[in-house]
């Protein structure tokens, strides 16, 4: 936080003390931070006010073969997602919040969820490599014909998420009448 010069010339003209906490110059950590400004003036009335600073990362979406929303990532339950995002730069490893990344089956038709969120499976954690940071989801292969959201939810206090949609049955394969569920048709 740094008062303008123009804002402690008009205090002193007018006999009032301004002290600030963090002390104005201050450099803020990430996630959010509480500002408290005092002013006293000469016959000693005191007023205080306070704001809170949010510093977040430089999220730059996610990469490689995952769509960001509102798109909704096609994938095969039980297959390893490889997921990559960039925060501009290394950040640490430290960067998720508790609890995250985690994932929720939710309504393929309203994104609606459904149940509990759950931790995902991250068989490798997370990597680090020249501007940009990836994790590998292990999907349940129990999964299939439902949809779901990955959160990443960082320490500074935002979260992200892709949508995905589980295949019914694989590409590519052959779906023979035996195989399908009674009732529904082959398309």
């Amino acid at each position: 936080v740094i008062l303008s010069d123009n804002t402690s010339i008009r205090a002193e003209l007018l006999g009032t003390a301004i002290t600030v906490s963090p002390p104005s110059g201050s450099i803020f950590p990430v996630g959010t931070s509480t500002v408290t400004v005092t002013a006293t003036d000469a016959a000693g009335n005191t007023s205080t006010a306070t704001f809170t600073v949010t510093v977040q990362y430089l999220f730059l979406g996610f990469t490689g073969r995952v769509s960001n929303p509102p798109a909704t990532t096609f994938a095969i339950a039980g297959n390893m997602i490889p997921i990559s995002f960039s925060l501009s730069g290394f950040k640490g490893y430290g960067i998720f919040a508790a609890g995250s990344p985690s994932s929720q089956r939710v309504n393929c038709m309203t994104g609606t969820p459904i149940g509990a969120s759950s931790p995902a499976s991250l068989p490798f954690g997370l990597i680090y490599m020249p501007d940009s940071y990836s994790v590998y989801w292990q999907t349940n292969a129990a999964w299939r014909g439902t949809c779901r959201e990955f959160s990443v939810s960082l320490n500074d206090g935002s979260t992200r998420t892709i949508n995905f949609r589980f295949y019914d049955d694989p590409p590519g394969s052959i779906v023979t009448e035996e195989k399908r569920p009674s009732g529904k048709a082959a398309s």
